[in-house]
């Protein structure tokens, strides 16, 4: 595909060229202010509890409080736990079952929190569970070539997942999405978790493997399973949405096509500066999130210079950040506010990368754009301190404020301007009409 000029201008031709047959699903209003979601664990599949459901309603409460993040991705709520791929989806009897689950979610909506579970079931099964022989879940399994069922085994526990555990351990099988008997009995786990009060769910990895060589299925042995894939989440949404419009469907994957059938995105947990190349092809790729670790402040400003929101991911997810990282809560939340303070901009704004913008002394920059309104963001990504002249282009005549991180906004007269940037510190430069 010929282009003139540098890797944006390549960009936007593939951009038109792969939006003429991508309908991209709106997601729910309750997405419109996205700034990301806090992830934290309930228990794991060696049975160490770290959050009951009462105890995630407090510290999650609290947390939100201060960093703003008022999704909560909530991760291992079943009695095997986190990465046991467990058949029976009901709430933990040792984090505190039914009544538990459901006095959390009261809590966590009433303190104007949502929920999202991260979800397996519409892929993989644990092998191991009672559930998978009695009620012959084999016959749905994607078979390799020699005929036998496509596994994976858990590895974050290398030590301990070579144990043998008292519970099953995580060996999990991949169901094919061809089987509608498998379908009916993921759309049936996506009508409970809607009747349970849960508003929206995290389809982890997503995408299926290359191909399924079962002669029992009704496909050609061999099949490739991405197509059909996109039709089972089809289905999905359909029947989701049907129940309640406003249940979020969010996936492990950045396949343009799916971008048809989820509303939100667990694409790059990191999202390293070639990310943006991806936003700027695909600008409407905003209900995504950068992980945001320990003391990962250049990760917030990240997001802001994305566009996108943060995930936040404490000692591997095992606290908040505001009881681990009261300083970094903070510094989420006055990002927060600024970027709620402008959402149109800074929230929902198109992603432009350097395009409309200069920067110099090693500051890194990235343009936002909405409805004549434009944002400088500047980010200097490297422990020591920087001086930076920076100018937008073509706001002659418009209003023109400077922001930084807990001193707030303030007026400018004229461009360029001159900052002085601190260790992994960003600012913002608006220019906005009267």
């Amino acid at each position: 595909m010929p282009h003139a000029g540098q890797w944006h201008s390549g960009a936007e031709e593939f951009s038109a060229y792969r939006h003429q047959s991508i309908v991209i699903s709106p997601p729910p209003r309750w997405m419109d202010g996205f700034v990301g979601w806090s992830e934290i664990l309930g228990k794991t599949y060696l049975g160490e509890v770290f959050h009951d459901f009462k105890h995630c309603a407090d510290e999650s409460i609290r947390d939100a409080q201060v960093s703003g993040l008022a999704l909560i991705f909530y991760y291992g709520h079943t009695n095997i736990g986190a990465e046991g791929a467990d058949y029976d989806q009901s709430p933990a009897v040792d984090l505190g079952g039914e009544a538990g689950f459901k006095t959390m979610l009261d809590r966590l909506h009433r303190a104007g929190c949502r929920v999202m579970l991260l979800d397996h079931l519409h892929r993989w099964i644990n092998s191991e569970a009672p559930q998978y022989a009695a009620d012959g879940l084999s016959r749905y399994a994607v078979r390799d070539q020699s005929g036998k069922p496509i596994e994976a085994r858990w590895w974050k526990e290398t030590f301990l997942s070579c144990r043998r555990l008292a519970g099953p351990t995580p060996v999990w099988h991949e169901m094919c999405p061809f089987c509608r008997p498998w379908l009916d009995v993921y759309l049936r786990h996506v009508t409970t978790m809607i009747e349970r009060g849960v508003d929206g769910l995290e389809l982890d990895t997503l995408l299926p493997i290359d191909a399924c060589y079962s002669a029992h299925h009704g496909h050609e042995v061999g099949a490739k399973l991405l197509p059909v894939k996109l039709e089972f989440l089809r289905a999905v949404r359909a029947h989701a949405k049907a129940l309640n419009p406003e249940f979020a469907i969010f996936g492990e994957a950045t396949f343009p096509e799916c971008r048809e059938h989820l509303d939100g995105y667990y694409p790059h947990r990191f999202v390293d500066e070639n990310g943006r190349i991806y936003r700027y092809t695909f600008p409407e790729l905003t209900q995504q999130a950068v992980r945001v670790g320990n003391y990962a402040y250049d990760a917030v400003n990240k997001a802001l210079s994305l566009g996108i929101g943060v995930e936040t991911e404490i000692q591997g997810l095992r606290t908040t950040t505001l009881r681990h990282c009261p300083e970094l809560a903070r510094y989420i939340g006055e990002v927060n506010r600024f970027k709620r303070k402008h959402p149109e901009l800074l929230i929902r704004g198109a992603f432009r990368d350097t395009v409309g913008a200069s920067a110099g002394g090693g500051a890194l920059w990235s343009v936002l754009e909405a409805d004549g309104a434009k944002a400088l963001v500047l980010r200097n990504a490297t422990s020591k301190p920087i001086n930076t002249r920076a100018r937008l282009d073509g706001v002659d005549g418009q209003r023109l404020v400077l922001w930084r991180p807990f001193k707030g906004e303030k007026a400018l007269r004229r461009l360029p301007v001159n900052i002085h940037l601190g260790p992994y510190e960003p600012a913002v430069l608006m220019a906005m009409s009267e």
